[in-house]
């Protein structure tokens, strides 16, 4: 995750601290189920980012691996977004169809005063 608050940084000024604020406070974040854990991550992340691509900007597509379990992928996952309303819209997908298998989907806010 730290990647997608990366993504957001790069185009800022090293000493523009508030620019850096505005960025951070502006991330938004959703807990994704019922994709299939047995496909490769590749074919996750690239289907929920193309399902999810009119809901806002999306900085990352997380797919942790079960470390426990054949090193298939967690049955959650992430998608990580930069702008207001983009949790609003993902939550529309609520049971939508991604190729095949119907996606959950479950806000996952960020703590309060990690934005501060």
């Amino acid at each position: 995750m730290e990647e997608s608050i990366n993504k957001g940084l790069k185009s800022l000024k090293l000493n523009d601290s508030d620019a850096a604020i505005r960025v951070i406070r502006d991330v938004r974040r959703v807990v994704v189920t019922g994709y299939d854990t047995g496909l490769p991550r590749d074919v996750v992340k690239s289907a929920l980012r193309k399902h999810f691509a009119s809901c806002g900007e999306i900085t990352d597509v997380y797919i942790p691996k079960n470390y426990t379990k054949d090193n298939t992928l967690s049955k959650c996952g992430y998608i990580i977004f930069l702008g207001e309303g983009a949790v609003d819209k993902a939550l529309q997908l609520k049971g939508s169809d991604v190729g095949g298998w119907n996606v959950s989907v479950t806000p996952f806010p960020c703590l309060k005063h990690a934005n501060e």
